[in-house]
């Protein structure tokens, strides 16, 4: 998936505001190796700072991105690959002296997998062991129902695991975590005509590319919830996926 709208980082930005963690005293950790689509009707305005940047397999970094623009203290992207600077990290081993203030999920979580809920369960607790108290963890996954086939624009189901909005919702009350933001949406672009984009020409040709986004904020330095309660979240797995068609039933709140 990877960041595909200027929207994340002003939600991003809106977040640290609130919780007064400032960019150039932030240590950011990123799960995967996040790559940000190249096209000026994603970012406005800061594509003329996004565009300076390296292009990596026709896209830009966001460790760049976040090094660079945001002028983090330090950043550190983690992923199985090791590609763009990241450090090669196994999200389904527990993961040890790292901590940050922020931690993003730009489309990383969906792919841990191994047997469900061993995987998805220590994927999330390393986020949670990682994270300070007071850090924010901002989570943007695929959401049930979507990112799968035709509909998507794809030739086959993008991931093993979608989410719900009520999947943050429960996580949080299990963990203590205060909800800055927890909700559903689609920056599709659609596909390309002419010098524009379908979706910004049509809405409705926006293809089944909604996702959950929900920042979480570590309110205490409390232990992550038990396997058994984990298990118990709401989660699309590979066995019970349809091809329903969905929308979000939460209020969208646009930065």
């Amino acid at each position: 998936m990877g960041l595909n709208n200027i929207e994340t980082i002003r939600a991003l930005d809106s977040a640290m505001k609130k919780y007064n963690i400032e960019y150039s005293e932030c240590d950011m950790g990123e799960l995967g190796n996040c790559l940000m689509w190249p096209h000026e009707v994603c970012w406005g305005d800061e594509y003329k700072k996004i565009k300076l940047l390296n292009l990596t397999n026709k896209r830009y970094v966001a460790k760049e991105y976040f090094n660079t623009i945001k002028k983090v203290k330090s950043h550190t992207s983690m992923d199985i690959n090791g590609k763009n600077g990241a450090v090669k990290i196994d999200l389904r081993k527990p993961i040890e002296g790292l901590t940050f203030d922020v931690i993003t999920n730009f489309g990383t979580t969906e792919h841990v997998e191994s047997s469900w809920p061993k995987d998805q369960y220590m994927a999330f607790k390393n986020i949670h062991d990682m994270c300070k108290v007071g850090g924010i963890m901002f989570h943007q996954v695929p959401k049930a129902n979507n990112w799968q086939g035709k509909a998507a624009g794809l030739r086959a189901d993008h991931c093993p695991y979608y989410y719900y909005e009520e999947f943050f919702e429960k996580l949080a009350r299990l963990n203590k975590y205060e909800i800055f933001l927890n909700t559903s949406w689609n920056h599709d672009i659609g596909t390309r005509i002419g010098e524009s984009w379908s979706s910004i020409l049509d809405p409705s040709s926006k293809r089944a590319r909604y996702e959950c986004a929900s920042i979480l904020i570590k309110t205490s330095d409390n232990n992550f919830c038990s396997m058994d309660e984990f298990k118990t979240l709401k989660i699309q797995k590979p066995s019970d996926i349809n091809y329903s068609e969905t929308s979000t039933s939460y209020s969208y709140r646009k930065f």
